[in-house]
C-alpha cells in the first residue's frame, strides 16, 4: 500500500493503489444510512471502479462519472458538469435579447439526490459515448479478471542509456478524455493510454496483461502496403514500456489487488440478492493474499470487436488482419483476439 502519503498524478514514478486512510474512509461511507452516493456506485453491476494513485475513477461506458479524491480523512467526489443534466427541463425559449429561459434548478441537478441522480448522471454520459467505448464498456462487464481500465503512461522514447537509468513512467491526467493525446510516433513526447488489465495465470504465475481494444471500423488498424498501421505502432511502445518498467508496474496492480478485494468486500455489504455481482475472480484475490507482487507480459493483445461475420470474412479485412499477425517478418507479428458482436456477452473477452 502507499501509507498515507499522498501520490499525485503527476508523479515521475508510476503508481496505483490506495492507502489503509482513503479505504478506512470508503469504509465508513459503506455503513451509512443509504442514499449516499458510494453505497449507490456499489450496489451497481455496470460501472467499473480503477483505481488509482490515491484516488479512483467510477466510469460507465469510457466516462470518468465520479472521480474520488481524498482530502485528509475525506473523500471528495469530483464530476463533469456535462453528468448533470436534468431531464426535468423540456423546451427553453430565447428572449428578445438572446437569453434562454432555463431554470437551474430543473436543469442540473444541484445536490446529489440518491439512486436517480447517479442514474440520470449515466444516462447523460450515455448520449456522449461512442461506438469503440460502448463495444468495450460490454465486453468490461463480461470479464471478471480486468484489474484496470484507461491506463496512462508517459510515453517514451527509443530506448536510451537514460532510460535505462532512471526506471520510471510518467503518470498522465487518469480522467477520460482530458489526458494529452497519445502520440502517434513511437519517438515524440504524450501520453499513452492502454485500454485494459487483467491477471492471467502462466505457467502457474499470475500474471498481469495489458490489452488494447479497438472498434472493427476504427481506420489505425489498417493501412496501406508498405506502411504500418497505427496500432502497430502503439503496440510497439507499449512493449517497451511495459518491458522497460515492468518492476513497478508488479509492485503497483499488487496494491491495486489489495485495495479490489476491500472493495468487493463493501459491495458484499450493500448489494441485495438480485444486485449480487459475480464473486471476486480468484486471481484477484490470490495477488491480494500472498502479497507477492505478479509478474508483467510484455506482449499487449490486440481486441478487435464490432464486426458480423460477412466483415469478419472480407477479403480486404483478411488482408490487413493477415499483416496484423504476421511473424515471418513481412507483418507486424500483434496477439490479435477477435470477438464480434459484444451485446449480451457473457464469456470473458480478454484472454492471454
Amino acid at each position: 500500500m502507499v501509507g498515507d502519503r499522498s501520490v499525485s498524478s503527476s508523479s515521475s514514478s508510476f503508481y496505483r493503489g490506495l492507502s489503509d486512510t482513503y479505504l478506512k474512509a470508503l469504509d465508513a461511507l459503506t455503513d451509512q444510512p443509504q442514499g449516499n452516493w458510494w453505497r449507490d456506485v456499489l450496489a451497481r453491476r455496470d460501472l467499473v471502479i480503477a483505481i488509482r494513485a490515491e484516488y479512483l475513477n467510477v466510469y460507465y461506458r469510457g466516462a470518468s462519472i465520479f472521480r474520488v479524491e481524498r482530502e485528509g480523512d475525506r473523500l471528495i467526489p469530483i464530476t463533469h458538469a456535462k453528468y448533470l443534466t436534468r431531464r426535468k427541463q423540456g423546451s427553453v425559449k430565447m428572449g428578445a435579447d438572446g437569453t434562454f429561459d432555463i431554470d437551474p434548478n430543473t436543469a442540473l441537478w444541484r445536490s446529489y439526490e440518491g439512486p436517480p441522480t447517479l442514474r440520470e448522471m449515466i444516462q447523460a454520459a450515455d448520449t456522449l459515448t461512442g461506438p469503440e467505448k460502448i463495444g468495450l464498456h460490454s465486453l468490461l462487464l463480461a470479464s471478471s479478471h480486468v484489474i484496470d481500465v484507461e491506463i496512462a503512461f508517459g510515453a517514451i522514447a527509443l530506448p536510451t542509456t537514460e532510460d535505462s537509468k532512471d526506471g520510471l513512467i510518467a503518470a498522465a491526467a487518469e480522467d477520460a478524455g482530458e489526458a494529452p493525446q497519445a502520440s502517434s510516433s513511437p519517438t515524440a513526447g504524450g501520453t499513452d493510454r492502454i485500454d485494459v488489465a487483467t491477471v492471467e495465470e502462466q505457467d502457474g504465475e499470475v500474471r498481469i496483461v495489458f490489452h488494447e481494444a479497438k472498434h472493427f471500423a476504427n481506420p489505425e488498424l489498417r493501412a496501406s502496403v508498405g506502411e504500418t498501421p497505427r496500432v502497430a505502432e502503439q503496440i510497439d511502445r507499449y512493449r517497451r514500456t511495459l518491458a522497460h518498467h515492468a518492476d513497478a508496474i508488479g509492485r503497483s496492480y499488487r496494491d491495486v489487488c489489495q485495495a479490489l478485494a476491500r472493495i468487493d468486500a463493501m459491495r458484499r455489504r450493500v448489494q441485495t440478492d438480485t444486485q449480487a455481482s459475480a464473486p471476486l475472480h480468484p486471481l484477484i484475490t490470490r495477488v491480494a493474499n500472498s502479497g507477492t507482487p505478479p509478474t508483467v507480459d510484455p506482449e499487449p493483445r490486440l481486441v478487435i470487436f464490432g464486426f458480423d461475420k460477412d466483415q469478419r470474412d472480407g477479403t480486404i479485412w483478411q488482408s490487413h488482419l493477415k499483416r496484423l499477425k504476421d511473424t515471418s517478418g513481412e507483418g507486424f507479428g500483434l496477439k490479435v483476439h477477435a470477438v464480434g458482436n459484444t451485446q449480451g456477452r457473457r464469456s470473458p473477452a480478454f484472454t492471454a
